[in-house]
């Protein structure tokens, strides 16, 4: 049964409403549609240097919560783990946002870091010296790190927003935690009404967060 003049219209409609969101999606796929998804700032960055696992890798947040001035300087958090069983060394890290980048220890004075074969490297950090421009919370910066064996890698590491980082007795080392995974406190550094051994926080407040 052949189609009728005033059907024809309607029945065009139909397949016109169909192919439309065909239509759009290959528009987007012709324009980077993972450009169209939402994006979220992370609190920090995980990457690889061949073997060497770069993991949170961070700039602490500005004292302010919010902006590093030119001329200041800034600290940048990170654990790197070796998943081969040949230590390597860092030698360097350099990014162009800073005038020098500094390995220091847990105690903020320099040091050279040595990653032991399927081992952590013990606590250290960056210091970015000279900030060259202003430098806010969920900005990203690049760092460029060398090492003696894996080579080099460059990697992009966000600032961290305003909030409190995680819980560090000095300089850069990493806070023990418990069988919970809570971070340890010692005594003689708990303020006042601060939190106890155990990492729970003083009556009427919250337990401390990792």
């Amino acid at each position: 049964m052949s189609a009728t003049p005033r059907s024809l219209p309607r029945r065009a409609g139909l397949v016109a409403a169909c192919l439309l969101p065909l239509v759009l999606s290959a528009c987007g796929a012709g324009h980077k549609a993972e450009t169209y998804r939402e994006r979220t700032v992370a609190d920090s960055t995980n990457d690889a240097v061949g073997t060497l696992a770069l993991r949170g890798v961070m700039v602490l947040p500005p004292p302010d919560g919010v902006t590093y001035a030119a001329g200041s300087t800034a600290k940048v958090a990170l654990t790197v783990v070796n998943e081969s069983d040949r230590p390597d060394r860092l030698l360097s890290v350099t990014s162009e946002a800073a005038e020098s980048v500094q390995i220091v220890g847990a105690n903020g004075q320099p040091a050279s870091v040595t990653v032991p074969g399927l081992g952590v490297a013990p606590p250290f950090g960056l210091t970015l010296t000279g900030l060259k421009r202003p430098l806010r919370a969920a900005q990203y910066v690049t760092l460029t790190f060398a090492f003696e064996t894996n080579g080099t890698r460059d990697l992009m590491v966000p600032v961290g927003l305003t909030g409190t980082p995680a819980p560090q007795r000095s300089g850069y080392e990493v806070a023990e935690t418990d069988s919970e995974g809570k971070p340890i406190v010692k005594g003689d550094n708990v303020p006042e009404g601060g939190s106890d051994t155990k990492g729970n926080g003083a009556e009427g407040e919250a337990p401390a967060s990792e």
